[in-house]
């Protein structure tokens, strides 16, 4: 059985089931599509029609709202935008595919990345990400703002293969903006700041925007769907 086909018959189960169990209207949907629908109704992206949410995090997860409306394909499994491929047979992904956006700019991605470069002691030398105990996105990005060479080379390679997936999904879906959530989010203007550097200029009239409902944009835009649905 296909990927979509199973993904929507077990949300066609799990809603039958949740239904006959609880005697009452039961909807299930995606949490990245949850979250945009959150941020379009209550957070970064209110008084706009067209959306492209991304949350990154520890991997990546993608919703689309067309003209008001939360996209979600034939099956429910339109706007996995993290396995959108960005390099032709490049690194290999959690999905099996090989190339995808997760790959390269995930938080996961971003710290795998970093911890290789400080495995090579010539590289590594010197940075004073080789000094931290434990490795952070926000470490990551900070050491990078302070002149950190290792440093900002792995936040450069993050946000130019990031701004290479924004670039294809404007001319997808032509969003009047992007909004940025997930763990990674959270160093703020410094991942706006590497983004618009990694863009071409023709393309930095892209609107990027930072997701302001946090972990709790999941919930609130699950609530939010189920009581527009009714």
């Amino acid at each position: 059985m296909a990927t979509a086909d199973l993904n929507h018959n077990m949300t066609a189960l799990a809603t039958n089931c949740w239904k006959s169990q609880l005697g009452l209207p039961t909807f299930v949907e995606n949490d990245a599509n949850a979250a945009a629908y959150g941020e379009y109704r209550a957070g970064a992206a209110q008084g706009y029609r067209h959306v492209v949410c991304l949350t990154l995090g520890t991997g990546i997860g993608g919703g689309v709202i067309c003209d008001g409306q939360l996209m979600r394909g034939a099956t429910g499994g339109a706007a996995e935008l993290g396995h959108v491929a960005v390099e032709l047979d490049g690194d290999l992904c959690p999905c099996g595919r090989r190339g995808c956006l997760e790959a390269y700019s995930s938080g996961s991605a971003l710290l795998r990345y970093a911890m290789n470069r400080l495995e090579c002691r010539r590289q590594g030398a010197g940075s004073v990400l080789s000094r931290q105990p434990t490795l952070t996105g926000a470490i990551v990005f900070e050491a990078a703002a302070g002149g950190d060479r290792l440093a900002q080379d792995v936040v450069e390679r993050f946000c130019r293969y990031l701004a290479k997936g924004l670039t294809s999904f404007q001319f997808a879906f032509d969003p009047e903006c992007f909004v940025l959530g997930g763990g990674v989010s959270e160093v703020g203007d410094l991942l706006l700041e590497g983004i618009r550097r990694a863009l071409p200029e023709r393309d930095r009239h892209i609107r990027l925007l930072l997701a302001s409902l946090g972990n709790d944009a999941g919930l609130i835009g699950a609530a939010l769907l189920a009581r527009d649905s009714l």
